[in-house]
């Protein structure tokens, strides 16, 4: 009988194991600054093919959903690999806009054992976030962000 709960048992977390699995992960991304209701923004963009040394260019859509003018204040990125440019020009009611980022990938290093930095072949993925500031809300940013794998 205690054998029988056990397999029992067993097979339920399998199964709950499996079940979790196969599920798609979907994000919620909220938007708690006063762009809300005013912006539609592409929050990721996602390259599959980017190569060391060559840019990857990707034009990001923001959509005006507001009865104002929208002004991309700055798109602030945190390394030296991304680089994105605001529209200069205000995007009006009902149009949409595109903030220019451009990915870099560079050699990926790693410490190993002995603290030495081995260079880390492709495939690898990469994450980077941009900060994009509007005139709906100055002080808060709204995060979007590119992501893929370097392939070679």
């Amino acid at each position: 009988m205690k054998k029988t709960f056990q397999i029992l048992a067993i097979a339920i977390c399998f199964l709950t194991t499996q079940f979790v699995a196969a599920q798609k992960v979907t994000y919620v991304y909220e938007d708690n600054t006063k762009n809300n209701e005013k912006v539609e923004w592409t929050r990721t963009m996602e390259a599959h093919d980017a190569e060391i040394g060559i840019p990857k260019v990707f034009l990001m859509p923001v959509k005006n959903i507001s009865k104002e003018p929208l002004t991309i204040l700055s798109a602030k990125t945190h390394c030296g690999c991304t680089d994105a440019i605001a529209p200069k020009m205000p995007i009006p009611p009902g149009e949409t806009g595109f903030i220019e980022v451009t990915f870099t990938a560079k050699p990926r290093y790693q410490q190993d054992k002995n603290g030495v930095d081995i260079s880390v072949p492709p495939p690898f993925t990469f994450y980077q976030i941009i900060d994009v500031f509007t005139n709906f809300d100055p002080k808060n940013s709204i995060t979007v962000s590119v992501q893929g794998t370097v392939v070679k």
